[in-house]
């Protein structure tokens, strides 16, 4: 019998055969060895479930399952992963990513001295092919707050990063499966926005974070990532909690406005002032306590002058309508 986890890895796969082997013997080659890994295959076209069940008959700490349902993306297999999880800290893990060799034993105990925080941000390094073979950082803290770098799609820290106490995981809700992209994005401004407790340690648990390769998302468009955080956005909006609803209300008002005059106008500069007056407005009356929402909305209409094809305007549109008749 393998000891009770003290740290669940749940890790989505589609079709990543060759990848995944280097990411699974990251968790193997740990210094910490109460964790679980859980794979969850997307129905993959390739080996990646033959790749992730093989490890599993050599590593019993590896659970391997494929997708339930109908419905295919990353985000409900996080959420079936999570599920199953019994460890009391989780990571969510991408399947190219990789994991320092006492990532899970610093992270553990960085936990363990600080149990008042939901969850913690942790180092994370971009790498090509070969672990170390980059310096770059990705995410690393700054001066800025890290809600307002989200909210203008600066990515305050890769989804690989943070460790999340499972308990505090309830509070933030599931992934939402019906995105195609920008799940992490959604996901980390949502726990923020729910007042989760955390920290930065960017020197210790490093995740590295491949950045180039097979990735899911490089064979999207621009305008689909447009798309994909409105919608985003408009879930965002609609959460039912005190702290939204206090920080937020003339925020949705502003970010309707902008949305809609950047589908009717080529011309950023005829939205762009009003926002930036009304965002500074907002702030100096308390009623916005951060202006990300004002850089996230400025950031939309810098992309509304890049031509969209009309059936994705179309679904823009329909994204506006959601958030004008959810907030009315």
């Amino acid at each position: 019998m393998p000891a009770v986890p003290i740290v669940s890895i749940v890790i989505p796969v589609f079709n990543r055969e060759n990848l995944l082997v280097e990411t699974l013997e990251s968790l193997r080659f740990q210094t910490f060895e109460q964790w679980e890994a859980l794979v969850v295959d997307d129905r993959s076209s390739d080996n990646s479930l033959r790749v992730a069940e093989n490890h599993a008959r050599e590593d019993e700490r590896i659970r391997v399952w494929p997708r339930e349902g109908e419905t295919a993306n990353g985000n409900v297999c996080r959420n079936q992963g999570l599920g199953r999880a019994k460890g009391k800290y989780v990571i969510f893990l991408d399947s190219d990513d990789l994991l320092s060799e006492s990532c899970l034993e610093e992270r553990t105990a960085t936990m363990e001295e600080h149990p008042y925080l939901d969850f913690a941000v942790f180092g994370c390094i971009g790498f090509s092919k070969v672990m170390g073979d980059s310096e770059k950082r990705f995410g690393a803290g700054s001066h800025e707050d890290d809600l307002e770098r989200l909210l203008r799609l600066d990515w305050a820290w890769q989804t690989g990063a943070a460790m999340w106490r499972r308990t505090s995981l309830g509070r933030v809700g599931p992934w939402l499966e019906s995105l195609k992209a920008r799940q992490d994005w959604e996901f980390s401004v949502r726990s923020l926005l729910m007042g989760l407790s955390y920290k930065r340690f960017d020197n210790l648990g490093f995740h590295y974070f491949r950045v180039t390769g097979n990735r899911l998302s490089d064979s999207h468009s621009q305008s689909f990532y447009v798309e994909q955080t409105l919608l985003g956005l408009e879930h965002l909006l609609t959460l039912p909690t005190d702290q939204v609803e206090t920080r937020m209300p003339k925020a949705k008002d502003a970010l309707i406005g902008v949305a809609r005059g950047s589908l009717s106008s080529g011309r950023a500069s005829r939205t762009l002032f009003p926002l930036i007056k009304q965002s500074r407005m907002f702030v100096a009356k308390g009623m916005l306590t951060n202006p990300g929402w004002g850089h996230f909305a400025f950031w939309c209409i810098l992309l509304s002058v890049v031509p969209l094809a009309r059936e994705i305007r179309s679904k823009i549109r329909v994204a506006v309508r959601n958030i004008r008749m959810k907030t009315s």
